[in-house]
């Protein structure tokens, strides 16, 4: 079967020599996620778990443990090599890594819970996402999904900084991201059976923040969640789905 030329895209910006290295090398955003992660979720014991986009497996690996069976899709081969390198000794046989569009994965049967954490920008349709992500979950069971709210100000800004510095650097991604509004997301969902349950915000950076230390910049996301005026206006929203 022939890839759609967007995927082709998306897997050569993330399989790029370097590529994941240098996407990962500031890792305040991955932490944050990872938090948030964990604040939604709370500890999971006893499920099949699966992270659509796994990347380096950082927020689906804090899930390891007895009891839980684990599968990570990724479009990047060298992603899921990090993955792999990443997961804990003597819980290999409790994972599966499959290099796939997880729009053409087709498990055996539904998960308990789903992962879908800085996928959705890449893809062509929000509709067929969701779709797509609603039939992964079982009923009753939780869905964690990310998005960056296109009403927010912030998002606003970092959408015409962007954009400015695309027509003067070019577009890193040789592709345009999907972009779309929290509203946008949730009336999709409840098409197709997800049930918001529960969400966190907080915001991306400010344009010319991206030079500040690692940590800093962790902190910085970290008090925009924890303030309740900031988090109301956060850019980034991650959602927590039941399927109904």
């Amino acid at each position: 079967m022939d890839l759609d030329p967007r995927e082709v895209r998306v897997r050569a910006f993330f399989d790029r020599p370097r590529g994941p290295r240098t996407y990962l090398e500031k890792r305040f955003g991955i932490r944050m996620r990872a938090h948030v992660t964990r604040r939604l979720l709370g500890e999971v014991t006893g499920s099949t778990i699966l992270d659509i986009g796994c990347g380096d497996g950082t927020l689906s690996l804090q899930y390891a443990v007895p009891g839980n069976r684990l599968t990570l899709v990724d479009l990047s081969d060298e992603m899921l090599k990090l993955a792999r390198r990443g997961t804990p000794a003597g819980f290999e046989q409790h994972f599966r890594y499959i290099n796939a569009d997880f729009l053409d994965y087709e498990p055996d049967r539904p998960f308990d819970v789903v992962l879908c954490v800085g996928v959705l920008a890449h893809l062509q349709s929000l509709d067929s996402a969701i779709e797509k992500l609603a039939s992964l979950v079982r009923p009753g069971g939780r869905c964690l999904l990310q998005l960056t709210d296109q009403a927010s100000w912030t998002a606003k800004l970092g959408t015409s900084y962007a954009s400015m510095r695309d027509a003067v650097c070019g577009n890193p991604y040789h592709y345009s991201l999907l972009r779309f509004s929290r509203a946008d997301v949730l009336r999709s969902c409840l098409r197709n059976g997800l049930e918001l349950a529960g969400q966190c915000r907080y915001s991306l950076l400010l344009p010319g923040m991206g030079r500040l230390p690692d940590g800093l910049l962790f902190r910085y996301q970290l008090f925009t969640l924890e303030s309740r005026w900031l988090s109301r206006r956060g850019s980034e929203v991650i959602m927590l789905l039941v399927r109904i």
